[in-house]
């Protein structure tokens, strides 16, 4: 499996330069993380301040899922500046 069309179609047409962004990729069967390493070349230029990607068995653990998103969003939150001071 791969990045789907539409993303993959969408993420050239944009200035990446220099942009804070936070990748994520859900997937109901198999596979591996081969879908964030395709849309880091899609973003020349960007700061990826976090990455998350979930398979079909994170969703049946809800422990492991909350666990998971939460270390994603602390990741995130740590490298991108918020608007609340």
């Amino acid at each position: 499996m791969d990045v789907v069309p539409a993303i993959q179609a969408f993420l050239p047409t944009q200035d990446w330069n220099g942009r804070q962004v936070a990748l994520f990729c859900t997937m109901g069967g198999m596979g591996d993380r081969k879908e964030l390493r395709t849309m880091r070349e899609l973003i020349p230029g960007a700061h990826v301040a976090g990455e998350l990607w979930l398979d079909a068995a994170t969703f049946k653990d809800q422990a492991t899922l909350d666990a998971r998103v939460r270390t994603w969003v602390e990741q995130i939150c740590g490298r991108v500046p918020t608007t609340d001071g």
